[in-house]
């Protein structure tokens, strides 16, 4: 027995309750807890939130429903999700509008695409010069959401949209009202041009009935330690 399980055991005994060991420890918790149907994985890049966080770390097996705009990140995400029943891709994404936009993505690191430039901090993540500018259509959320849900559903969203939160909180007012969860990555240092800043997004879904409840980092600066993000869990107070 190792010493995590043994303190554990012995918390029990006396009615006690140790907390979750990792954010994906608790994201399961929390899935649980709140009854989620489906979950909004908005931002999927190649389906790794999707087939990775919430099937293998997460164990989560509702359904899921992922959006992502860049063609070739959307073609691995979709060949995934054709796996899965309870999964479907989407091949768009998310704002306050629907229209077509250029997009800039990144040679080899197609996961910071985004619709917004870089600030001199987001510059220093990108280990390459080269990019494309990729056309992608865009969607409401309130738009759409009858295409993937039932009415019944209660609903998780994640959002990874470099940059591009706030336009998609815009424009799923609607649908926040059947929102019980949301997983949110937002910037403790601007990394995109005209980013919100963490305290505005959290601002944003307080306003919409959320509190945050666990935060992680993904990025953390190797000259100043300092981290970049981090991914907010939110739940309807």
């Amino acid at each position: 027995m190792t010493l995590r399980t043994a303190v554990k055991a012995a918390a029990e005994q006396f009615g006690l309750r140790t907390p979750p060991q990792n954010r994906h420890t608790q994201r399961a918790l929390l899935l649980d807890h709140l009854g989620v149907d489906l979950v909004l994985d908005v931002g999927a890049n190649v389906g790794q939130y999707a087939g990775i966080h919430l099937r293998r770390w997460t164990r989560y097996e509702g359904r899921i429903a992922s959006f992502e705009p860049v063609g070739s990140c959307f073609a691995q995400c979709a060949a995934a999700a054709a796996e899965d029943p309870s999964w479907e891709a989407f091949p768009y994404g998310l704002s306050n509008v629907e229209d077509t936009v250029p997009i800039t993505v990144p040679a080899g690191q197609e996961d910071l695409s985004s619709l917004h430039g870089f600030t001199a901090a987001g510059a220093k993540m990108i280990e390459t010069t080269t990019a494309s500018v990729e056309h992608v259509n865009l969607r409401r959320l309130d738009d759409v959401i009858g295409e993937v849900s039932r009415s019944s559903d209660r609903l998780a969203l994640k959002l990874d949209v470099q940059g591009h939160e706030a336009a998609v909180l815009r424009g799923a007012e609607r649908t926040l009202k059947r929102v019980v969860l949301v997983e949110c990555e937002m910037p403790l240092v601007p990394m995109y041009d005209g980013q919100p800043t963490f305290a505005t997004l959290l601002g944003l879904l307080a306003g919409s009935g959320f509190g945050p409840v666990g935060m992680a980092s993904n990025y953390v600066d190797p000259q100043t330690g300092c981290a970049m993000d981090a991914d907010v869990l939110l739940i309807r107070r």
